[in-house]
């Protein structure tokens, strides 16, 4: 009898990095917008600020101006069209991949989901929800940073370098999401089309490299049903997991 060699479950990498550019994108251009109007009007505000009503009113109303033009960058349709995107992205790459490993298996390759839109709807909600976050979570350490700088008297430069600073930690908060969003809707995109499949085990495989978990270390290349998991885990649904599924045809 001739061994089937089953398609591996693959992560989606290109996926990821294509969600973590469109993000840091915005990112970039939110930023643009903020030390253009910082060098344009706050400078010189912060400089004659001397607990000054007029200073700080004026201060006040230009980060509220930078506040809504970056909106303009981080508009619903803007956003609701990234996390569309990188969704249905996921979906397709993963159909591939199930489908691929289906067929050689000699199982019926996916056809009717019912649950997938309600699936994919809620993905792209909370996606939607995290980006949202990022933009206001950079205004609030942005006007944090303005007003300690003018209370302490921090230099024009060091307030500019905060503000670069704290773009570089949204950046980061991209990629955080990026990860984490690929990994577990991946892997619960994963899970349910293998079940449906009849698939009732799978092989645990990390990503193989230093990032991984001592934990899932300890995990890799070990079989696990699709009831228990390992310790009620599966790969995906532990944050930034980029660990995948194999599955294990009888």
């Amino acid at each position: 009898m001739i061994k089937r060699n089953i398609p591996p479950t693959r992560y989606p990498y290109a996926v990821e990095r294509a969600y973590e550019r469109g993000m840091k994108q915005m990112i970039k251009n939110m930023v643009h917008i903020t030390l253009q109007e910082y060098d344009r009007a706050i400078k010189m505000n912060i400089k004659a600020y001397h607990a000054d009503a007029d200073e700080l009113t004026f201060v006040q109303r230009v980060l509220q101006l930078v506040r809504a033009l970056t909106l303009n960058i981080f508009s619903s349709s803007e956003i609701t069209n990234l996390a569309n995107t990188f969704v249905s992205g996921l979906n397709l790459f993963n159909m591939k991949n199930m489908n691929d490993q289906a067929r050689v298996a000699g199982v019926n390759p996916i056809q009717h989901e019912k649950w997938l839109n309600d699936f994919v709807k809620s993905s792209v909600t909370q996606n939607v929800g995290y980006i949202k976050s990022i933009q206001s979570q950079f205004h609030d350490k942005i006007e944090a940073i303005v007003y300690e700088g003018m209370k302490s008297g921090t230099s024009m430069k060091e307030i500019r370098e905060q503000i670069m600073r704290t773009g570089k930690v949204s950046e980061s908060k991209a990629e955080l999401i990026a990860v984490d969003q690929s990994g577990s809707i991946h892997g619960q995109l994963t899970k349910k089309r293998h079940e449906e499949m009849g698939v009732s085990k799978f092989q645990w495989l990390t990503a193989g490299d230093s990032r991984v978990r001592k934990e899932h270390q300890n995990y890799n290349g070990k079989t696990y049903d699709y009831k228990n998991g390992a310790n009620g885990k599966f790969p995906g649904s532990d944050y930034r997991c980029r660990c995948v599924a194999i599955p294990v045809f009888n």
